[in-house]
């Protein structure tokens, strides 16, 4: 029968000790590479709200071109996304497209900034909306499903 002592110096299997340490150690790392992918995940997402809005503004001058910002309109004299002259439309990050309807909401943040404007909101509940009055883009978020704040 082999000692405790025997096993410890055993160069064919691992002992408990070395086991347990092993088991540990590795539990360890794991738990590093997990923080560490957390927050990279977190640093990356810090500008996607603001990121979004340039998107969106992006979107809007490439289909103004085809006289409405929202896909799809030609902006004649009946477009329906045109009131006293200023074309509205909301920005759908899933389609990266702008509509007339308002989409599901999209917000990673409590708190966005648009040109120096603070929007508060919950997450997963503000669009952004853009208005075009034929020089200029407004962009501003707003809570999907309400209209107001115009």
């Amino acid at each position: 029968m082999q000692t405790p002592s025997h096993k410890l110096n055993s160069p064919h299997a691992l002992s408990l000790i070395e086991t347990i340490c092993l088991l540990c150690f590795t539990a360890t790392a794991l738990a590093l590479l997990a923080t560490a992918i957390t927050s990279y995940t977190r640093s990356v997402k810090i500008g996607n709200d603001r990121l979004m809005s340039e998107t969106a503004q992006r979107v809007a001058s490439l289909n103004s071109i085809d006289g409405c910002i929202v896909k799809g309109c030609d902006g004649g004299s009946a477009c329906p996304h045109t009131q006293n002259g200023v074309q509205t439309g909301y920005f759908d990050h899933d389609t990266n497209t702008i509509t007339g309807e308002i989409p599901r909401g999209y917000n990673e943040y409590h708190t966005m900034e648009i040109d120096g404007r603070t929007f508060e909101g919950k997450a997963g509940t503000m669009v952004i909306r853009i208005e075009y009055d034929g020089t200029d883009y407004t962009l501003s978020w707003v809570r999907e499903g309400y209209n107001a704040g115009r």
